[in-house]
């Protein structure tokens, strides 16, 4: 890959990853109401309905990876019968609504941290292009480079090259690099697991429907 499509590779990375605050700072929100959530059994009965929210939030975050794997990013929902309580225990005992909440929390700070740093190292990158351009309006030795003031044409033309450069590398790699480090949560989180792991889930929500069918028949018997 030379190095145009790197630079347009790491611009659309960034641009990935602005895109992913849509869904990071609604997360945030989690840390707020899922203790409430926890500790008070007031709020149980609307736990239902609480989720759906969190639902519209992994569903835009399993699209926008799915953008970048070329792969689906899905796991089968429960289907929740009976009163408001019965419902809340199906979603509790479902390991797929843990995962859902686990990611939020995640993602609340994975996708804001890393747009902001790959945000930064660009635009570290272009303040650092221009400062040949207005170096010499500032007093003298006031602004510094790589720990060297700067004070000649010079000093100011090499150390800003330098710097871009290094910068140019920082983002070159970061910005892909933290692409595939928030698809790969994604896909761990909120797709369906393989292996021994699919099949624990796969099991743990049959048990959970056998059980929901057995206190159903229990309950037309009486």
């Amino acid at each position: 890959m030379d190095l145009k499509a790197r630079a347009l590779h790491g611009l659309r990375s960034t641009r990935y990853l602005l895109s992913g605050l849509a869904t990071a700072l609604p997360s945030l929100a989690g840390y707020v109401l899922l203790p409430l959530v926890c500790f008070s059994l007031v709020f149980a009965p609307v736990l239902p309905w609480a989720v759906q929210p969190l639902h519209a939030l992994t569903d835009a975050e399993r699209r926008r990876a799915e953008r970048i794997l070329g792969r689906p990013v899905r796991r089968p929902c429960p289907t929740l019968e009976g009163n408001a309580y019965q419902r809340t225990l199906q979603l509790l005992r479902f390991p797929g609504t843990r995962k859902d909440v686990a990611w939020m929390l995640v993602h609340g700070i994975v996708g804001l941290v890393l747009p902001v740093l790959v945000l930064g190292v660009l635009l570290s990158l272009l303040l650092t292009l221009s400062i040949p351009l207005w170096w010499w309006t500032v007093p003298g030795g006031t602004l510094t480079l790589l720990a060297a003031p700067l004070t000649t044409w010079m000093q100011a033309i090499v150390l800003s090259a330098v710097c871009v450069w290094l910068f140019a590398a920082l983002f070159l790699w970061l910005a892909p690099a933290a692409v595939k480090l928030e698809t790969w949560i994604a896909e761990i989180m909120l797709g369906t697991w393989t292996g021994a792991g699919r099949r624990i889930e796969e099991l743990t929500a049959s048990r959970a429907g056998a059980l929901q069918a057995h206190e159903a028949e229990l309950r037309r018997i009486e």
